[in-house]
């Protein structure tokens, strides 16, 4: 209770530090630091004060002075959050259903993909051994206790998307039997189309596909029709397509 307490006292004060620089638009900071005690606050209260407001987007502090942020940017940078939070809780969401499809030794592929990247983070039982193309991929799988081996595949390097498509021996990948694939893409259409960005990747999917069991497509809500040209898949060729809204 003490804490809200101090996070309500905290706000009112913030509220009438925000009122006090709209009235002057912009102001110098040593100017409004020596008007401390009229906020009931030290000087070093004050300045934390000033930084957690530029924190939050309403204000921001260039070359000893104070601005204040436009509304509408504070709106569009509120929105954007509140965007990211929902696409974040979908990410979530598709990742759980996914591992559902696990057993614990699966042999896995998992292609890149942010959505990719927070199912590979929740994985909760045994992985014998996860291959992926992606260094962030990899770089999460090692995090994970529950991953026992990591295979990172090596070609020429996509700097874009972390990843690697291109020139990339597939003679060894011949002997890898994956239990499950896992992948997004860069666009649905349709209700059936799927996309790639690159003939490289497509046809470095497809190679992993039919060296799969199982395969599993994610579908984020932001690759709902979205440009793109080129058409690798159906949604027929994946064993398990999980939307967003799934």
């Amino acid at each position: 209770m003490k804490g809200n307490k101090f996070k309500k006292m905290d706000k009112n004060r913030h509220d009438k530090i925000m009122e006090y620089i709209k009235s002057k638009n912009e102001l110098k900071t040593k100017y409004l630091l020596k008007k401390a005690d009229s906020f009931g606050v030290s000087e070093i209260t004050l300045r934390r004060d000033l930084h957690d407001l530029e924190k939050q987007g309403l204000i921001t502090l260039t070359y000893g002075y104070i601005k204040v942020v436009e509304d509408f940017l504070v709106e569009q940078k509120r929105d954007i959050e509140h965007i990211n939070k929902q696409r974040m809780m979908h990410k979530e969401k598709m990742s759980k259903i996914a591992l559902e499809t696990l057993k614990e030794n699966d042999v896995i592929f998992v292609n890149t993909g942010t959505t990719c990247e927070e199912f590979v983070t929740k994985i909760n039982v045994k992985i014998k051994l996860l291959v992926t193309s992606s260094f962030t991929i990899a770089s999460k799988a090692i995090k994970n206790i529950h991953i026992s081996s990591i295979l990172f595949i090596g070609g020429f390097v996509d700097k874009d998307k972390k990843t690697c498509y291109s020139n990339i021996n597939f003679d060894f990948l011949n002997d890898i039997y994956f239990d499950k694939l896992f992948t997004s893409c860069v666009s649905f259409k349709n209700n059936e189309d799927v996309f790639f960005d690159s003939v490289d990747e497509s046809n470095f999917i497809s190679r992993i596909i039919a060296n799969s069991s199982y395969s599993c497509l994610f579908i984020d809500d932001y690759k709902m029709e979205k440009n793109a040209f080129i058409k690798a898949f159906s949604a027929k060729n994946f064993d398990k397509v999980i939307y967003y809204n799934s």
